[in-house]
């Protein structure tokens, strides 16, 4: 139990303080660049060699933020702004931004801190043939944009893996789901929403094995129970 706790409060720390992870990556030597949501394409960031972590904003006076973005634009849109034009995120070596949304398009504009601006537009009409056209033009131009900082594009071999890692990681989510309903005195409903988060803020296979150890032991502790009864 002491080490599920550990890892708990590991994953719970990552969420409350997002810069450590990055500060750890950065000490590896790690390019790690930044994903607004939703829907980043994180595999192409993993298989380039970089580490593709979540912006979701913070807790930051709004004062600088207020000259780009109307009031009505959702809080993590307007924490990501005031968190760059303070220079949060100056030591990201580029930022993806997802055009899926009015204040997602002005920040593909206003984006100009000294951090590479990656935008990537989704097709709309998803019936339509020229849309899987497009859509694998946007992704090729993210690639392009990416191998500029790492100095090579990305290989198929690269990306089949990580494919394989975020596919590992997808069903140790499931997994960790299913057995949190059997533990709701440990997993509540905070937990739980930490466990998920904090996968924006680790590269996967790492967050991965954590997760499959917090799985099993919860496992445990029903074998545990199920022999004491």
């Amino acid at each position: 139990m002491a080490e599920l706790r550990e890892n708990l409060a590991r994953l719970k720390m990552a969420c409350d303080n997002p810069r450590s992870q990055l500060d750890n990556y950065l000490s590896q030597g790690k390019k790690v660049v930044g994903c607004f949501p939703p829907y980043t394409p994180e595999e192409l960031v993993h298989a380039s060699g970089m580490i593709p972590m979540g912006l979701w904003g913070g807790r930051t006076p709004l004062m600088e933020a207020k000259r780009y973005l109307p009031p009505f634009a959702c809080s993590i849109m307007q924490a990501n702004m005031e968190f760059g034009l303070k220079g949060a995120y100056q030591s990201l070596s580029a930022v993806i931004i997802p055009a899926m949304c009015d204040t997602l398009r002005c920040m593909t504009q206003n984006w100009r801190f000294g951090v590479p601006s990656v935008p990537i537009v989704y097709p709309q009409n998803r019936t339509s043939p020229a849309s899987v056209d497009y859509l694998i033009s946007e992704y090729e131009t993210v690639l392009t944009m990416l191998a500029t900082i790492t100095g090579e594009m990305m290989n198929e071999k690269a990306l089949c893996q990580t494919i394989e890692i975020y596919n590992r990681h997808n069903q140790a989510m499931r997994e960790f789901a299913r057995t949190a309903n059997d533990h709701l005195d440990v997993i509540d409903a905070k937990v739980r929403h930490t466990v998920f988060k904090s996968a924006f803020f680790f590269e996967k296979s790492e967050h991965t094995a954590l997760v499959q150890e917090i799985t099993a032991a919860l496992k445990e502790s029903i074998h545990a129970i199920e022999k004491a009864t």
